[in-house]
């Protein structure tokens, strides 16, 4: 297991898991990104519960949103106890990207404003 070395507060990091996220090859599942016209909480909550890794230094799962020309960019990574972003022995974080037209009333509550959740 690896981690980063940007805790998710790190302001670059967004820009960080974009560019490892758009180059990422399609068939690696753990990197694939997806579009979604509405982004629900359920959709995250359900992605994080089914795809959380068996790595035992994952401790709890962010939602990291930036403005994208198509509505949200999205990346749900998972964190260790420090809230550094996960990633395997590659390098590669755990998690996807989502590009979501918008996201729900739900989800947007949550965020309150903020572009970071963080979920333990």
């Amino acid at each position: 297991m690896g981690v980063l070395t940007a805790k998710v507060t790190d302001p670059d990091l967004p820009g960080r898991l974009a560019a490892v996220f758009d180059g990422a090859p399609r068939r690696r599942r753990r990197r694939r990104s997806v579009t979604a016209s509405t982004l629900t909480l359920a959709d995250v909550t359900g992605y994080f519960t089914r795809e959380r890794p068996k790595d035992p230094d994952v401790k709890a799962a962010a939602l990291l949103s930036a403005a994208d020309p198509g509505g949200r960019r999205v990346f749900q990574v998972f964190l260790d106890q420090s809230d550094r972003v996960c990633a395997d022995a590659s390098g590669t974080p755990y998690g996807r990207q989502v590009i979501a037209r918008r996201l729900d009333d739900e989800l947007l509550g949550y965020l309150g404003g903020s572009d970071l959740l963080i979920f333990r």
